[in-house]
């Protein structure tokens, strides 16, 4: 990794992991790149190449990620998960928990109990 890919890197962890902005309905590759502090194309191609995906599906990981332990832990209704969890549509939420956990949220509930 380079140093200025290295600073992109950790600075994109830190932003997911610890200031949870994957939670922002409104988050885009360009709001991103500000707050990053680089441009769009540093930080696809940062993104890219390590975290084998791009922008959009990095973010919906890490919301469908939360969502799985707010279901876990029952944080957050169920009713409530798409906006809870940053997705501005249900059915865009339930395509992403279907497409990253392959089912349901539903049904991943029902399996936790």
């Amino acid at each position: 990794m380079d140093g200025i890919q290295e600073v992109i890197y950790d600075k994109v962890i830190d932003c997911l992991e610890n200031k949870k902005m994957f939670l922002d309905p409104d988050l885009s590759l360009i709001k991103f790149s500000k707050i990053v502090g680089t441009n769009t194309t540093y930080l696809s191609n940062t993104i890219n190449q390590h975290f084998n995906c791009n922008f959009r599906t990095l973010v919906n990981q890490y919301r469908i990620r939360y969502a799985q332990e707010a279901l876990k832990d029952g944080s957050i209704q169920f009713d409530h998960l798409p906006a809870g969890t940053g997705f501005t549509s249900k059915s865009s939420f339930y395509d992403w928990f279907q497409k990253i956990t392959g089912t349901s949220p539903g049904a991943f509930l029902k399996n936790q109990k």
